[in-house]
């Protein structure tokens, strides 16, 4: 028995602790998800709770002293409070004491929260936790009784990737087991980390499923970002040589930005976005702005056709396609006109893509005001391709006048360089202007 504990015993019978009844820790269980930051605690400030504690190791005289005290107390010594070497004394050989679970409750979070492998302050929360196993409130026993490598001091995160590994569901898992923040704490982070390391390529919809299962569980609280981010690097890894099939593209592609926005938005309608992507490993992101453009080129072809009945696009969409799929676009912006993007909407609507606003207005007037255009990286030049009678203009990236890709709005013919400027073409029937474009970004 501890020395609080003894102190109070000569005053007051303690009640027998019951086991809890199982649809009551439940409910606990869920109001702990639900406020995970909220802590139970006595009506006093932290730093009056030592000063309490002091005062009555000073005097010995607990009359003010509640568990809900030496609870707040333990919770501030825990997290690096600087206390008084007779607090801090005390803190200790009650921890390594006391059959509370309330305290032992604070001793879990800790060491939870923070956890590092070898650490001291780690090793002895593992060692409270063990000997004093028995007192464990209802919900942290049964997890380490579930998942006792949980309290390896050196390993705790890599075995516990290791479970996960071996479940589904590794977020419903861990509910289930009796811990109410599968997200929470340092332990917890390590663990999922070595978890996407440990995961097979992700090649499957299974896969693409049980990963997004951890960072935006149905019904709880989403990952952060910055963890987010190492998750979607792991989603997109196989694809930076190979190419997946079109109906995972798509699938993998609908997720990732219906879950984190699309990485070509950067104004204020993509807030969300311009948050999200910079925490994404460039090489990753550029995969999937890869997929992006491909899809852009086909969807400028159904608008244009739709909306125009022109028959020279077509074989425009042939040629560029062809050097989209031997890699040499790797990004691709399309900019419509008002009524383009009218039937744009329509089209994208019907198909139920989310591909809808994924387009810029091209705001041109006189005879440039039906133009619709293809703003594409390929290889070091900027292209722009436009429909009608529109020359094909390639801009250096290093060029001024280039046009930045993912812009709100374009002018057509401000983009428009001399007709005796070397770095435009007429599309000629012949096809000679394929020719004239390959010689160039194939350099």
């Amino acid at each position: 028995m501890s020395l609080i504990e003894t102190i109070r015993s000569s005053r007051i019978v303690r009640r027998r602790e019951l086991e809890a009844p199982t649809e009551l820790t439940q409910a606990a269980a869920k109001v702990k998800r639900a406020f995970p930051d909220v802590v139970n605690a006595t009506p006093v400030s932290v730093e009056e709770a030592i000063q309490r504690l002091d005062a009555a190791l000073l005097k010995w005289d607990w009359q003010h002293v509640t568990v809900g005290t030496i609870s707040l107390a333990v919770r501030a010594f825990l997290s690096g409070d600087k206390v008084s070497p007779a607090v801090d004394n005390f803190l200790k050989r009650e921890l390594e004491a006391t059959s509370s679970s309330i305290l032992l409750d604070a001793v879990a979070e800790a060491y939870f929260s923070g956890w590092t492998r070898h650490g001291e302050m780690t090793r002895w929360l593992s060692s409270i936790l063990q000997s004093r196993s028995s007192y464990l409130s209802f919900r942290w026993g049964r997890l380490f009784g579930a998942v006792p490598e949980l309290l390896d001091a050196d390993e705790a995160p890599l075995r516990l990737a290791e479970k996960m590994l071996g479940q589904a569901d590794p977020f419903q898992w861990l509910l289930d087991a009796g811990f109410a923040a599968p997200h929470a704490g340092q332990l917890s982070t390590e663990a999922y980390l070595a978890w996407l390391e440990l995961l097979p390529v992700v090649v499957t919809p299974q896969h693409i499923e049980r990963i997004f299962n951890w960072i935006r569980p149905v019904g709880n609280k989403p990952i952060s970002d910055d963890l987010a981010a190492r998750a979607v690097e792991k989603l997109l890894e196989p694809w930076r040589t190979d190419m997946p099939t079109p109906d995972f593209r798509m699938l993998l592609t609908d997720r990732i930005i219906e879950a984190f926005g699309d990485p070509r938005y950067k104004d204020k309608t993509g807030a969300k976005a311009k948050a999200f992507w910079p925490l994404v490993a460039p090489d990753r992101r550029n995969i999937l702005l890869r997929w992006l453009a491909g899809q852009s080129i086909d969807a400028l072809l159904d608008v244009i056709t739709k909306a125009t009945g022109n028959h020279m696009w077509p074989p425009r969409h042939h040629f560029w396609k062809g050097l989209y799929d031997r890699g040499l676009v790797t990004e691709a912006w399309i900019a419509l006109s008002k009524p383009a993007m009218d039937i744009a909407g329509s089209l994208f609507n019907e198909r139920g893509g989310r591909l809808g606003q994924a387009a810029a207005l091209q705001n041109a007037s006189g005879n440039k005001k039906e133009t619709c255009l293809l703003i594409m990286k390929v290889g070091r030049y900027t292209v722009v391709e436009g429909s009608h009678d529109y020359r094909i203009h390639l801009f250096l990236n290093t060029d001024r006048r280039a046009p930045a890709l993912y812009q709100g709005e374009y002018n057509a013919e401000k983009l428009m360089l001399p007709q005796n400027d070397p770095m435009t073409r007429i599309h000629d029937k012949p096809g000679g202007w394929q020719r004239w474009v390959e010689e160039r970004v194939l350099r």
